[in-house]
């Protein structure tokens, strides 16, 4: 894990999470980003996961949060409204292969 920040205390708490899997498999990295949800629920109301695959693709990731961070792979998350988890694949909105150095096979 990378980072870890828990906000909206008085709603139940919300933890948002960065974490590096150290793989470039999507298969494995959405588990990943699942698991770390179901972690996260038993304390907190509502969790958010984002997962890069590797520690280059961390350290690519946009710091200015001018757009969203760039070179993660899932970002998975239960709200505070409960439900099921949103699953989110970078490619469809972040991960952008010639900006990113790591590579994510299906």
């Amino acid at each position: 894990m990378r980072s870890n920040e828990v906000n909206k205390q008085n709603k139940g708490g919300q933890a948002n999470v960065e974490l590096v899997a150290g793989s470039n498999d999507l298969k494995s990295l959405e588990r990943v980003g699942r698991e770390c949800v179901k972690v996260f629920l038993r304390e907190q109301k509502a969790a958010f996961c984002k997962v890069f695959g590797t520690e280059a693709d961390y350290k690519a990731r946009d710091l200015r949060k001018a757009g969203d961070s760039n070179c993660w792979a899932w970002y998975v998350g239960v709200p505070l409204a409960g439900g099921e988890p949103m699953v989110t694949e970078g490619s469809e909105i972040g991960y952008v292969a010639e900006h990113c150095p790591g590579k994510l096979y299906r």
